[in-house]
């Protein structure tokens, strides 16, 4: 169920036939809730995540409310809930965060607990940084593949 509260949830038309959705913040600032278009581009970033994540529960309409109204030398008296879309890890940790949730739903399956009980909130990449700039047009598909490979592990770790 799409969440709508504030009224901002907008049509648009993505190609001839297919159309798409997104929540407007002018939105907000016409219904008088603060001057949206005057706040740093980051807090727009999470006043949108915040508009789109509003369910009454983990984000209230006060939160949306409380951020939109924000003044730089205001005082800081409330919090709001910082959501998540999507988190990238370089292979470095990327591998050792898969490595730990395959020993966690063993872990599980060995206590007769379902191992798809554990999984991450959000979707998570793993991205392969290649470091050398002598590396070889071989070299470089082969890691190419590797990090394709990876990244459809990842996927399929998490949707299990």
């Amino acid at each position: 169920m799409t969440n709508n509260t504030f009224g901002a949830l907008r049509d648009f038309e993505a190609t001839p036939g297919k159309t798409g959705r997104y929540y407007s913040l002018a939105t907000l600032e016409l219904a008088g809730l603060g001057r949206i278009s005057r706040l740093p581009v980051s807090l727009r970033i999470v006043l949108e995540s915040l508009l789109r994540n509003c369910d009454g529960k983990r984000v209230t309409e006060e939160h949306v409310r409380n951020l939109a109204a924000w003044q730089a030398d205001g005082k800081r008296t409330t919090e709001i809930p910082f959501i998540v879309v999507r988190i990238v890890l370089q292979d470095l940790i990327g591998f050792g965060t898969l490595n730990d949730l395959s020993a966690m739903r063993a872990a599980a399956g060995r206590l007769g607990v379902s191992p798809g009980r554990i999984e991450p909130l959000v979707p998570v990449d793993v991205v392969s940084i290649i470091r050398s700039k002598s590396t070889s047009t071989t070299r470089r598909m082969q890691c190419n593949a590797i990090s394709r490979l990876n990244s459809s592990a990842t996927r399929s770790a998490i949707a299990s």
